[in-house]
């Protein structure tokens, strides 16, 4: 290629072999002065010097790439400027659009504010319960440090816990309501995720953790489990002979045959019992009336007996979140108060006999044991309900898990998100929801908002832990279409009334001279049908 040679009048670079660098001023350590005069930077686009004195005239390629770099310069400066109008443009938008809910500041002051309310809870029944066992007044904290705690949070408003440690059920309930708080600080989280920061996230995922470790803390020293060991049973050897002498004498046994068993009220004392209610009909004869009223309350006694009633639900009972031992009453209780704000609840049934139990409501979980002839209709339990020892009653439930134990000569209409699990169980028979509830259109946007208003056909797909063979189990079936219900049962307009309604018509039955019926005095809200 030929490379062209520059203009004469154009200044070459030092080092140059060009004999016309002879005659231009070389820049040395010895010319100091002379550099110093000259310009900080040169300007390339400026036109060149001739060694005269007389401008060169520039070449027209220099001024092509001057005009070239001069457009590129202005046409990144123009995007520049579209581009940051663009974003300014794209943030006043999201700002407009954004929640006001959505704040990630506001948020972390919230869920600040109610875990510092937790951990005062926490701190206050451990403080009382070293120092003032049986003081349960300290553990209420006074309006002005719920303020100062408000104040603090810059307007996060925090309530502050009611929690108490003067009894073992108290202490129950309070470390109940302290797991729901955590449970739903986490839930809150978890809603909030899509527009916390991924810091933030982790940062209320470790708080959630730690809270949970310190109401497990506080269960183990308020309330410790019992140790396991074995007891020893003294056991008294007795001849048969004496045993044999005294029942055809019709004599008490022997003193040394053993402890006698526990009378009936003695074993029923501790728990709310409803007095069963006179039935109209003939006059009978005083012994048959004694044997009926005793058989009546061995029957009682004895469902109460085989549920397994622990701490937790008596506590449950106490806080009016169960009914037990109840015999032949019919109870409907409220939406509003299964729902309890919305959250739902735990909710137990134990030792009832020939009851009609409604729960139309929001549950979280549902524990039915030690049922003999009853009806209980509960739904919809967003979790799962377990079924213990219950014989000869009919089970309408829509929830989403079902476990079934020791359960005989019963009939579940079911609607359900998985399969019903049945363990050491016979005689049950299935069917749809739909086969025993009246449609009601409450009742189903109540179904429907939580996730349970279509059927699934989960209901025939029992699974026995108990019949591992290929074939049919023998221990459930499917409840013939001829043996179903051929009336449904109708929902209550008691189901759907409010609080303020409930005690109006209270207030009316009180007026018109009824009084508050067995229900209502062992259940609170809860009312006769």
């Amino acid at each position: 290629r030929c490379i062209p040679a520059a203009p004469p009048n154009r200044p070459r670079l030092r080092g140059a072999t060009s004999p016309a660098m002879a005659t231009e001023p070389v820049l040395s350590a010895q010319a100091g002065s002379q550099a110093a005069e000259l310009p900080a930077a040169v300007d390339l686009a400026a036109p060149p010097a001739s060694a005269d004195g007389v401008d060169a005239v520039p070449s027209p390629a220099s001024a092509s790439a001057a005009g070239s770099a001069a457009a590129v310069l202005d046409k990144l400066a123009t995007l520049e400027q579209a581009r940051k109008a663009e974003r300014e443009r794209r943030r006043e938008e999201s700002r407009a659009a954004a929640d006001p809910r959505e704040s990630v500041a506001q948020f972390l002051r919230a869920f600040a504010a109610r875990q510092r309310a937790v951990e005062e809870a926490i701190q206050r029944m451990l403080t009382a319960t070293q120092h003032h066992p049986g003081a349960a007044a300290q553990l209420h904290p006074p309006p002005a440090a719920a303020a100062a705690s408000g104040a603090e949070a810059e307007g996060a408003v925090a309530l502050a816990l009611d929690v108490s440690a003067a009894t073992p059920e108290q202490v129950a309930a309070s470390l109940e309501l302290l797991g729901s708080e955590a449970l739903s600080l986490d839930q809150s989280a978890a809603a909030a995720s899509y527009y916390l920061p991924p810091y933030d996230q982790k940062q209320c995922a470790a708080a959630v953790a730690a809270l949970r470790a310190a109401i497990e803390g506080a269960r183990a020293t308020l309330a410790p489990r019992r140790r396991f060991a074995f007891g020893s049973k003294k056991v008294s050897k007795v001849k048969g002979e004496e045993v044999s002498a005294a029942a055809a004498a019709g004599a008490p046994a022997p003193a040394g045959s053993g402890p006698a068993e526990p009378s009936h009220a003695a074993a029923t004392a501790a728990v709310p019992t409803s007095s069963t209610p006179a039935r109209p009909g003939p006059a009978h004869h005083p012994a048959t009336a004694s044997a009926s009223a005793s058989a009546d309350d061995d029957d009682a006694g004895a469902a109460l007996a085989a549920a397994a009633v622990s701490d937790e639900d008596r506590a449950l009972v106490a806080r009016g979140r169960g009914l037990m031992g109840l015999t032949d009453a019919r109870v409907v209780l409220r939406g509003e108060q299964l729902a309890e704000g919305g959250a739902g609840g735990d909710y137990v049934l134990l030792g009832l006999t020939r009851c009609t139990v409604l729960l139309l409501g929001r549950l979280r979980s549902l524990r039915v044991a030690g049922l003999r002839g009853c009806t209980v209709v509960a739904g919809p339990v967003t979790g799962a309900a377990f079924v213990d020892d219950v014989r000869g009653s009919r089970l309408v439930l829509a929830t989403y898990q079902v476990r079934v134990h020791r359960t005989h000569s019963t009939d579940l209409f079911l609607r359900a998100r998985s399969n019903p699990i049945i363990e050491h169980s016979t005689g049950v028979r299935v069917a749809p929801w739909a086969a025993a509830v009246a449609p009601e259109p409450r009742l189903q946007a109540l179904m429907q908002a939580h996730k349970l208003g279509e059927e699934t056909g989960c209901w025939q797909q029992v699974d026995d832990f108990g019949w591992i063979k290929a074939v049919q189990s023998p221990n459930w079936c499917i409840m013939p279409e001829a043996e179903r219900p051929q009336e449904l049962m109708p929902v209550p307009e008691r189901v759907w009334e409010t609080a303020a309604e409930a005690e109006a018509g209270e207030r009316d039955a009180l007026a018109a001279g009824g009084g508050p019926t067995a229900a209502s005095a062992c259940s609170g809200d809860a009312d006769e049908i």
